[in-house]
Order: C-alpha cells, then structure tokens, then sequence
C-alpha cells in the first residue's frame, strides 16, 4: 500500500485543478501506482478544510497559500493524516510525500516506515526520506543546495508523466505559445522578443495579468510583454488541448534552474517544436538546437522547428514522459524501496 499525503487546498481532480501543477501530477501519480498492481490512498484535503481556510476558492485560480507548516490548515492537514493513516498502515507500507518537507511532520510519527517524496520539483528536502527527482538536472541541483555530496542509491529520477490520450496534433495556425503564470521568473518577456525578432504573432496563456492593451500585456508583477500578443486567459480541458495542438511554436523562456516545466511536454506531446535555455530539464528533453544561450539562437531555433513539427516531437515526448513510461519507471522505483523492509534487504537483495 502507498499512502499518498496531498495538499490542503485543492480538489484532487486533474482538470478541475489544472492551475496546481501537483495537484494534477499527484491524480496522474495514484492513477499510475494502481497500474503497477499497488493500492493506493489518498489524503487531500477536505471540503470543510478548504471552506475554512480559502473560503473564495475557485478552481480555475490557485489559492494563496503560505508554504510555512506552522499555519493552521498545514497543521489542521497534516494532523488529520497522521489520525488516518494510523488507523490501516501495515508494516511494509510505504507514505509518500506529495508536498515533501512540509508534511515532515508526518514522516516523523512513522520511523519504521518507509517514507518518500515522489516527485521533487520543489526546493526543500525532507528528513530521512527517498526522493524521486523530476530530472537529473534538478536532482543534483538540489543535493548541492542541501550539501550532499555523495549519491543516493535509493533516490531516483522519473519524469512528470504526460498521458498521451489528452493530447493531439492539428494543423499550425501560425502563432507561437506562452502557457504558464506571467511572472518575470517564467520569462513571458522573453517569449515576447523572441517571437517579435521571428515575426510571429505570440499567445499568451496563463494567470497573473494587470493590463492587456493593444501590442501590450502588463503582468502584475510589472513585467512587460510587447508585440504582436493576444492575452487568453488561463486555460484548461479541450481549450488547453486545442491551443496547444495548433500552435507553430512553443516558447518556454524559464528564468530559473527548471526542474521539468510540464507545459514544454504537454507541447511536445502535441507535436509542437520547443524552444527553451540551455539549462535545467531541456538539457534532457530537448535538441542541442532548440535550446538557446543568445536572442539570436533562438531565432533559429524557431525557424528549425518550423521544419520539424510534427509526428517526431510527440513521439520524443513519448518516448520521455508518456505515462506508459513513467509507471514502469515508478514500479521499479517502488520495489527497490519495498526491498527495504520485505527481507531482500535493499542494495543486498
């Protein structure tokens, strides 16, 4: 059995709750553990609990919510699933940290257990855990945060899966594509001068804007996205499939270390060439030659999309992050740690 702890302020439904990016990956996750033979629960956080807490929730906007576990719903959340898990953990059960060191609390009442963080695409690093990396860039990005400098046997990298099914291929409707919050840090300006230098008309998609006027997209924080840009809003279900599928280009100018950056998969998954820094995750998933260190690299990295999209860049994301994929990788992980404590004594077994 995997106990999978959750979040406090989300429903745990993948399209409902498209603007949490681990809320959707923990719905993939639970469905993925099932395929591999394993039981799954799930703890999330209830009706009651959020109507206390985010009383305007809306699901198509993430809560504001502080990352600190000494704030009531935190406490509230992670008390609740220590009271639950108590009642049917079994002795080679394994507890699973979605929100990783903020549900340290929890880890802490079962020492006898196994305890991992399936999918490290946060900062933090909990205490006596395993952790599964969404990329060897970001796995070793944070082992020197944290100061470790010898490997981990028992820790992993497996990618955020991607369920090829949601996504398809259409013909290109000429504009490149920006889906994420705009905030400096997810570079939209960038997509923005990019797409200005190739001559492309730029669509925006995602939270976080103040002003949309003509050949101007203000975001909150203050950050500018000049040209030819249309604003569409946050997106998700068939909308989401649809802009993707029909897009010529997708920009995705991270700023910081991107530890996998989903929308570059979902886009690759729809077919649709990729053009990002080189750093972080791309280091992995994309072409020398879609990754750039200069305005005019990128450049060229949208002009050699134009003669690859298609076919080759969904079977790549395929290939990389396909939820077929991703299980067997998770299903493996799972019985190295189960190995630990079922008598085949982990490295020895």
């Amino acid at each position: 059995m995997i106990h999978l702890v959750g979040l406090p302020h989300t429903v745990f439904d993948a399209e409902i709750s498209s603007s949490c990016a681990f809320t959707a990956k923990a719905v993939r996750l639970a469905d993925m553990i099932k395929a591999t033979g394993r039981e799954v629960t799930v703890y999330w956080g209830s009706a009651e609990e959020r109507a206390k807490y985010f009383p305007n929730y809306d699901p198509a906007e993430l809560p504001a919510i502080g990352w600190n576990d000494k704030l009531p719903y935190w406490v509230e959340f992670n008390q609740r699933c220590i009271r639950q898990i108590k009642e049917t953990i079994q002795p080679n059960d394994i507890i699973a940290l979605v929100g990783g060191p903020i549900s340290q609390v929890v880890a802490d009442v079962f020492p006898n257990h196994t305890i991992c963080e399936p999918g490290v695409g946060y900062e933090g690093l909990g205490t006596n855990t395993f952790a599964c990396f969404e990329s060897y860039a970001w796995m070793h990005n944070r082992y020197g945060a944290y100061g470790i400098g010898d490997g981990r046997f028992f820790d992993t990298v497996i990618p955020n899966a991607v369920d090829p099914a949601k996504w398809s291929m259409a013909d290109s409707d000429g504009y490149a594509l920006f889906v994420g919050r705009l905030i400096s840090r997810k570079g939209p300006d960038i997509a923005g001068e990019i797409a200005r230098a190739v001559g492309m008309p730029l669509v925006l998609a995602g939270g976080g804007v103040d002003h949309v006027g003509p050949g101007l997209v203000v975001a909150t924080d203050g950050t500018q996205i000049r040209g030819d840009v249309t604003h569409v809003g946050a997106v998700s279900g068939e909308d989401r499939r649809w802009l993707f599928a029909h897009a010529e280009v997708f920009i995705c100018p991270t700023r910081y270390i991107g530890p996998w950056e989903g929308v570059h998969a979902e886009a690759m998954m729809s077919g649709v060439p990729v053009v990002a820094p080189d750093y972080g995750v791309f280091t992995e998933t994309l072409p020398a030659g879609y990754r750039y260190r200069t305005l005019n690299q990128a450049v060229a990295a949208v002009h050699a999309g134009a003669q690859t999209r298609g076919e080759a860049w969904r079977e790549r994301a395929i290939r990389k992050c396909s939820t077929k994929v991703c299980t067997a990788m998770y299903d493996s992980w799972f019985d190295r740690l189960e190995s630990l404590r079922d008598g085949r004594n982990g490295w020895y077994g």
